[in-house]
């Protein structure tokens, strides 16, 4: 499970005095408890599933991750045996594309937030976008990337403005508090390119406008 929910721009913990182990992928929540092996996704205990720990490695059944919204499972026969494919929510271009400029600019560890985060914390309408990803830093560092496509009719405008108004309130979050984030926030851009709009808070902003202007190219 460690493997899967790395990959998968997750993250694996161990709670050593629970004797439990918690798995994230996207915005769900995967909980062992390695006592009884009994398993809870998000709040929830699954009947009838039993994690198996072999050599320190959890290994969990293939449906668990199969009933995740988003993801979907396919076992394929080859002539080394069985494969199992896992697709999943993180695997969209925008994605891909937000994960490349968090890595080429060397942006701090981002977390992705979630339509509901977009729109009442952030101030970002997903309904404005076909596809919409967000990626933002916590506490201390001003990182973020918010790349969208704009739905048919949707009001360019509008969404340029509420993604300067994330930038402007990122920047005001380190008035008078630490600079070199603040810094980074003024410096943030809000750039276009054809239906896709992004914003841009980053150690190297011009880098990402190109990583984001030649996807984009390619796309349309």
């Amino acid at each position: 499970m460690r493997l899967v929910a790395e990959a998968d721009y997750g993250c694996a913990d161990w709670f050593q005095e629970e004797n439990q182990g918690l798995f994230s992928l996207d915005a769900h929540r995967i909980r062992v408890n390695f006592a009884d092996g009994s398993v809870m996704v998000d709040d929830a205990a699954l009947e009838g599933v039993t994690a198996t720990v072999t050599d320190g490695v959890t290994f969990l059944p293939v449906s668990v991750i199969a009933g995740l919204s988003g993801y979907t499972v396919a076992l394929n026969d080859t002539e080394g045996g069985e494969e199992i494919f896992i697709t999943t929510p993180n695997g969209t271009p925008l994605v891909k594309l937000a994960r490349e400029i968090i890595e080429a600019t060397e942006m701090a560890s981002s977390q992705k937030n979630t339509d509901a985060e977009l729109k009442d914390f952030l101030g970002i309408d997903p309904a404005r976008y076909t596809e919409l990803v967000c990626f933002s830093s916590m506490m201390v560092r001003a990182d973020s990337v918010v790349i969208g496509k704009l739905a048919e009719g949707a009001d360019k405008a509008a969404a340029k403005a509420e993604l300067e108004a994330h930038r402007a309130a990122i920047q005001q979050s380190f008035e008078q508090y630490l600079p070199d984030p603040l810094a980074m926030a003024k410096a943030g851009r809000v750039v276009e390119s054809g239906d896709y709009l992004m914003l841009i808070i980053s150690p190297d902003v011009d880098k990402a406008v190109e990583l984001f202007e030649a996807a984009v190219s390619q796309a349309q």
